[in-house]
C-alpha cells in the first residue's frame, strides 16, 4: 500500500517556540501557515505474520530562523503466538510485537510495544 498526504498547519497568533518558552525569551512561532508533504509505504513480506512500513515527511520550521528537515520513518509488526491471557480475552487472540523509528537531523525517536494482532 502506498499513501501520500499533505498536512496544512495554520498560523498561530502570539505563538512562541517551546525552547523559547523555557528560556523565558520571545521567539515567535507559527506566524504563517506551513504545508507538510508525507509519503508512506506498507507491505507484508510474510502474509499474516510480518508487516513492514517506511516513509518520509518534511517537517517545516515554525520559527522564523529555522529551516525544514526531512524525516525518515520505519516500523515492523511481527505476529506471535495465540494466547487468551488465562481466559480474559477471546480464545485464539493473537499477539504481536511492534518496533518503530523516526529520524532526522538532530532528532531520533524509537519505540517498541506488545499488543494484539488485528
Amino acid at each position: 500500500m502506498v499513501s501520500a498526504s499533505w498536512l496544512l498547519s495554520g498560523p498561530v497568533r502570539d505563538g512562541v517556540g517551546f525552547e523559547s518558552f523555557l528560556r523565558q525569551t520571545v521567539q515567535r512561532s507559527g506566524q504563517q501557515a506551513t504545508l507538510t508533504p508525507r509519503l508512506g509505504l506498507e507491505f507484508e513480506p510474510i502474509v499474516d505474520r510480518l508487516q513492514a512500513r517506511c516513509g518520509w515527511y518534511l517537517e517545516p520550521s515554525r520559527l522564523e530562523q529555522g529551516s525544514p528537515r526531512l524525516h525518515g520513518t520505519a516500523g515492523l509488526d511481527a505476529g506471535l503466538l495465540s494466547f487468551d491471557a488465562f481466559g480474559l480475552l477471546e480464545p485464539g487472540t493473537r499477539w504481536r510485537i511492534r518496533a518503530y523509528l523516526d529520524g532526522a537531523r538532530q532528532y531520533l525517536a524509537w519505540g517498541a510495544s506488545v499488543g494484539i494482532w488485528h
